[in-house]
C-alpha cells in the first residue's frame, strides 16, 4: 500500500536523517550502516558489526525501577517510494502514577530547550510487565502536540493500512539497560506490520495511509554519562554517550568508543596509584573485516595488551576523572588496530554506594557545549542548524536559533 508521509514535523524529521537506501528484508537490522558512515572503511565494518553483539549483556529481569533514567533513542524508518531513514533522540524514562507504570518523556519527538526548564514534545504513559519484560502502549496513544499538530501512535498492517487493535510492545533486556521494538516480516521480504505516527485520532480497526513516520525498529539504549574521545582512525573528536555500573573492584563501562553498549568493558582500580586497567577484552567474534576476511575484535592498547588509564580526583570527593591514553579496537588475526583513539575520558563516581545520582553543576551553571550530528564538537554552530546541544548531563536534539 502507498505511505505518504504529512504534516510539518516530517520535515524537521527528513533534516535530521541519514540518506535512505534500497529496502531489503532485514532493512532495519542494515540500517546502522548509513547512520555511521565513516570515512575509513575499518571504522564503518567495526560500527557494522555492533549490532550483532550489543544484545549479549545480562539476562538478569529487571524491575521497573531498573527502567528509570536517560536513554538514548535510535529508530529507522521506512521511507517511500523504497527506503529507511535513521534518527535518534535522548527520552528519559520517569516512574508513572502507578506501580506498574512508566512515562517515557520526550518519546520519538524529543525535548524542546527553547524554554526553561526543556519540556518533552512528546511523551507515552507505558505499563511494564515484569514476567515477559515487556512495556505496553495502548493502541491511538496521544504522544503529544507539536507546533499545530495532535500525534497518535498505532501499530498498521503493512498491506491493507488498517490501524491493529494491539498495544505498541517494547521488548526490555540486560537489566533494563535495553529496549527494543521491531517490526515482523513477510517470506517475500516486505514489512508485515510497522509502528505509524499519524495527526488521525481513534483509527482503530481503520485504513489510515498518511503519517508522520514509519517506524520499523526502535532501539533505546541507557546512559548516565558521556565520554569524550579522539578517533584518530577518522580524525573524529566529539564524545559519545555511556553507561557506567560500579562493582566490587571497580566499575563495567558500556558503549566504551561508541560502537556498542554490550558487551562492557570492565576496569579495576588502584586508588591508592591512582590508576584503573581493563584487560584485553573481546568485543565482538568472527567480525567481517571485508568480503573474505572474519577476525576477533578486541578492546585493547594500540599494541594489544591492556588498556591503561588514570583516575584524578574532582572537588566532588565521589567522583573522579578517568583520562585513558592510546588505546584501539584491535584485530587480532591482523595483530594491529583496526580503529585506533588516542585519548578518551569520562567522570566515574567510586562512592561506595554506587554509581547513582552523580552531584553536579545546576542546570544553569552548566557550560553549553554544541555537537553535529555525528558527535563532532561546535565552535560556533550556525543558526538553523540541526545540532546535539550538551549543558551538564542532559543532552537534546536542537535547532540552533
Amino acid at each position: 500500500m502507498k505511505k505518504v508521509y504529512v504534516t510539518a514535523v516530517s520535515v524537521f524529521i527528513a533534516a535530521c536523517a541519514a540518506a535512505s537506501l534500497p529496502m531489503s528484508k532485514h532493512v532495519p537490522a542494515n540500517a546502522v550502516d548509513a547512520a555511521s558512515q565513516k570515512s575509513d572503511a575499518s571504522a564503518a565494518l567495526l560500527m557494522k558489526s555492533r549490532r550483532s553483539v550489543q544484545r549479549s549483556g545480562s539476562s538478569e529481569k529487571a524491575t521497573r525501577n531498573d527502567l528509570l533514567g536517560t536513554f538514548v533513542w535510535d529508530h529507522y524508518r521506512f521511507m517511500n517510494p523504497g527506503g529507511w531513514q535513521y534518527m535518534f533522540c535522548f527520552p528519559e524514562i520517569v516512574a508513572g502514577e502507578k506501580d506498574d507504570e512508566v512515562i517515557i518523556e520526550g518519546f520519538w519527538a524529543d525535548y524542546d530547550d527553547s524554554v526553561y526548564p526543556p519540556e518533552p514534545i512528546t511523551r507515552a504513559k507505558a505499563v511494564f510487565d515484569y514476567e515477559s519484560q515487556t512495556l505496553s502502549i495502548e493502541p491511538g496513544y496521544f504522544l503529544g502536540q507539536y507546533e499545530s499538530y495532535p500525534h497518535y501512535i498505532y501499530v498498521s498492517d503493512w498491506n491493507t493500512d488498517v490501524m491493529l487493535d494491539e498495544p505498541i510492545v517494547l521488548n526490555v533486556s540486560n537489566s533494563g539497560r535495553l529496549i527494543t521494538y521491531r517490526c515482523d516480516f513477510q517470506e517475500d521480504g516486505r514489512p508485515a506490520n510497522c509502528l505509524l505516527i499519524t495527526s488521525f485520532p481513534d483509527k482503530v480497526g481503520q485504513v489510515v495511509d498518511k503519517g508522520v513516520d514509519f517506524i520499523g525498529e526502535i532501539v533505546m539504549n541507557k546512559y548516565n554519562e558521556v565520554m569524550e574521545l579522539s578517533n584518530t582512525t577518522v580524525a573524529d573528536e566529539g564524545f559519545c554517550p555511556i553507561y557506567i555500573r560500579r562493582t566490587v573492584d571497580g566499575f563495567v563501562v558500556h558503549n566504551f568508543g561508541g560502537y556498542g553498549y554490550e558487551p562492557g568493558l570492565p576496569f579495576s582500580i588502584d586508588l591508592a596509584k591512582g590508576t584503573c586497567t581493563a584487560a584485553r577484552t573481546l568485543f565482538g567474534k568472527d567480525i567481517q573485516i571485508d568480503a573474505d576476511t572474519k577476525a576477533d575484535i578486541y578492546f585493547a592498547s594500540v599494541d594489544g595488551g591492556d588498556i591503561e588509564g588514570i583516575i584524578t580526583p574532582t572537588e566532588n570527593e565521589k567522583v573522579y576523572n578517568v583520562d585513558i591514553g592510546e588505546w584501539s579496537f584491535y584485530d587480532a588475526a591482523a595483530d594491529e588496530p583496526l580503529v585506533r583513539f588516542s585519548r578518551s575520558s569520562f567522570p566515574v563516581n567510586l562512592d561506595i554506594s554506587g554509581i547513582v545520582n552523580v552531584e553536579r553543576e545546576s542546570y544553569d551553571e552548566a557550560r553549553v557545549e554544541y555537537f553535529t550530528l555525528q558527535g563532532l564538537r561546535l565552535a560556533e554552530p550556525e543558526k538553523g542548524m540541526i545540532v546535539i546541544k550538551r549543558q551538564g548531563d542532559k543532552v537534546s536534539k536542537t535547532v540552533v536559533r
